[in-house]
């Protein structure tokens, strides 16, 4: 059996527990210990062969009952006689755990317990962490009409305008279905702009998400094939959890675009219609899922 090493306890110690543990509410789960080295043996003579530290640790307050501690295996080996802290992370949340010091030499011989004065072993409550509620996401609805007269449809965010073409237009010009799907507010996450053009030429609407075919369309048409009319609302151009995909199709015969959220929907146009009646260009960007 090894001769425990004669390193003063006193010499040894833990330092106050104001500043053996950090609280840092960013960093909930750790704990760290702080300690000082001892530099001499009980006889007052140097220790010149200090080798490293053993941070012992639990659950359970015993420690004052255990030490020295050379049969219990729950520690972590700091390699380092120069050390002087140790932080421990990814502990339980809601849990108390204890902790000590103990040296040993070159020879693997170890010291008792480190001291803070009155108490061998020194404690940590680990806080719950507390998850700020995150804010709704709020979406706004985009309103979808049909015209038999111009043989196109009419998408709008804004609630005012939807009440307008109403009261304003029969059934036969503007004709509401309802809302098609959701927009996102501006500023959201990962949103971009959807732009609007209107065509007095082709009687539609034209929408994309895509900065380059806006410049496109504005540098090469006229206004009378092609006005720029602004942002029409804001959806996602990648996919993201809880979105579905927008699919978008061109019609020669009709000369517009048509723009659908449902896949039922989609496909039954490419199973129902020719492609010079709505042709599938893919999708155009993706929206919030109902």
């Amino acid at each position: 059996m090894k001769k425990q090493k004669k390193i003063p306890l006193l010499a040894f110690a833990l330092v106050s527990l104001g500043t053996i543990f950090a609280f840092d509410a960013k960093a909930a789960g750790t704990a760290t210990v702080s300690w000082i080295p001892p530099t001499t043996n009980v006889d007052d003579s140097s220790l010149t062969d200090l080798d490293g530290f053993r941070v012992y640790y639990g659950t359970e307050s015993n420690w004052a009952d255990i030490c020295p501690v050379a049969s219990v295996d729950q520690y972590v080996d700091v390699a380092n006689p120069a050390a002087t802290n140790y932080t421990f992370s990814n502990l339980t949340e809601g849990q108390t755990y204890y902790f000590t010091v103990v040296a040993y030499d070159t020879s693997g011989n170890l010291s008792g317990c480190a001291s803070n004065g009155t108490d061998t072993e020194v404690s940590k409550f680990i806080p719950l962490q507390v998850q700020e509620p995150q804010e709704p996401q709020v979406y706004t609805p985009i309103y979808r009409f049909w015209s038999d007269q111009k043989q196109g449809h009419f998408y709008t965010a804004s609630a005012d305008e939807k009440n307008y073409i109403i009261a304003t237009y029969p059934e036969n010009v503007w004709k509401y279905e309802g809302e098609a799907y959701n927009a996102v507010q501006q500023g959201a996450a990962d949103s971009t702009a959807i732009y609007r053009f209107w065509s007095d030429q082709k009687q539609h609407h034209f929408y994309t998400a895509s900065e380059d075919e806006k410049n496109y369309v504005i540098a090469n048409y006229p206004e009378n094939v092609w006005k720029y009319e602004g942002i029409a609302y804001y959806a996602y151009a990648g996919q993201i959890s809880n979105t579905n995909p927008l699919y978008r199709f061109w019609s020669d015969t009709k000369q517009g675009h048509f723009y659908t959220a449902s896949e039922d929907e989609k496909n039954y146009i490419m199973v129902t219609y020719p492609t010079d009646v709505w042709k599938y260009e893919g999708i155009a960007w993706y929206v919030p899922t109902n």
